[in-house]
């Protein structure tokens, strides 16, 4: 969480059905810097429940989401 650990870029129009082909497991905590709109799932191939990010946004602790 806080942005501390690994990280990695995703463009704008690309669909990341599975965060494992970024090397990374399906454990994230901080998101920074989102320029658009977007959504995340809680299961890989967009699965389980949906969060809408909207732009700007900047969350230190995904988890505290509800």
């Amino acid at each position: 969480m806080d942005w501390k650990g690994d990280g990695f870029r995703v463009a704008v129009d690309e669909k990341v059905p599975d965060l494992r082909a970024f090397g990374a497991n399906d454990f994230f905590s901080s998101i920074s810097a989102c320029r658009y709109a977007y959504s995340i799932f809680e299961h890989i191939d967009f699965r389980g429940n949906e969060y809408m990010l909207n732009a700007p946004c900047s969350i230190s602790y995904l988890a505290g989401m509800s």
